[in-house]
């Protein structure tokens, strides 16, 4: 059965500005046009945005489940969704098969479940790298150079703590090169930070961050101690947590202490300044809680 991937409009926080010269004031959005598009799979699951074939059009990369026949396995998959030159907002549908221009087979065996994908410079060319987090396969692809038009793309497995939910990127260790990070769901949950060596390939910042809690579903990046170094926050389902990974002095890993509790069950958190109306501050940390309790969205100061 086709799946869709449903756009009730792109906001970008600079778009949100009004023409006013002060800052504080915001245009409402509104996101009256719903468009539907195709990818030609099962369940998307996840959706990242960025200019892979250089053509000044703004591109969808989307994890989904494998298209199949009743009772049989495939691979899992991340397809481009590439800009409609002719018709801006809209996008071309991807190949059907794989071809390694808009459709990749991901996760390093059958029925990888990719729940997550993250778009980084992980080398010197000017295409936008991706991450994918396969969860039932306990690894992470990378595509490197994904441009759907020229081609060459490289993909690279690399195997992570028991269930990939969630990725962050920044330069971690402060040496020019994008680092990721992934949080992972296992019992306990643990988060895993992979070094970037500038040329495309990672290799894992030494064991892997024991959350205590499990599940840990989500993870964002920032320097939320104000000691300019990036950090990490990261939330535990189950245990209803936030913990903090602060990057120690030396820019060697991370320590882990405990933030605050989360109620009711935290499901997605993210990162971002907040202007407080006279200057931008933070970062602020905003949590998506409950799956059904009271749908709330918390901002942690």
């Amino acid at each position: 059965m086709n799946e869709r991937v449903r756009l009730l409009g792109a906001v970008i926080l600079g778009s949100m500005m009004s023409s006013s010269s002060s800052p504080s004031a915001f245009a409402q959005p509104s996101f009256v046009t719903r468009r539907d598009f195709f990818v030609d799979g099962r369940a998307p699951s996840a959706v990242a945005t960025a200019d892979f074939d250089a053509d000044g059009r703004l591109d969808l990369a989307v994890t989904q489940k494998g298209q199949y026949s009743a009772g049989t396995s495939v691979h899992d998959q991340l397809v481009i969704l590439r800009g409609d030159p002719a018709s801006p907002g809209r996008f071309l549908t991807p190949a059907t098969t794989v071809d390694n221009l808009t459709r990749f087979d991901v996760g390093a065996v059958l029925d990888s479940n990719p729940v997550a994908v993250a778009v980084a410079a992980l080398d010197a060319t000017s295409t936008p790298d991706l991450i994918c987090a396969n969860s039932s396969d306990s690894s992470i692809t990378v595509i490197r150079n994904p441009d759907p038009v020229l081609g060459g793309a490289i993909l690279t497995q690399y195997a992570t703590p028991a269930t990939p939910q969630a990725l962050a990127v920044g330069d971690f260790n402060a040496d020019g090169k994008m680092d990721v990070a992934v949080a992972c769901g296992g019992s306990p949950g643990r988060v895993a930070v992979f070094k970037g060596d500038g040329l495309g390939s990672l290799v894992q910042e030494g064991s892997s961050y024991n959350m205590t809690g499990n599940n840990a579903t989500g993870i964002a990046t920032g320097d939320f101690d104000q000691d300019g170094k990036l950090d990490l926050a990261v939330i535990t389902r189950a245990d209803r947590t936030l913990r903090f990974l602060r990057r120690k002095a030396n820019n060697q890993g991370f320590n882990v202490i405990f933030g605050r509790q989360v109620n009711p069950e935290p499901v997605a958190i993210a990162a971002a300044d907040v202007f407080d109306g006279a200057q931008f501050v933070g970062p602020e940390i905003f949590i998506a809680r409950d799956h059904g309790v009271d749908g709330a969205l918390s901002m942690v100061r």
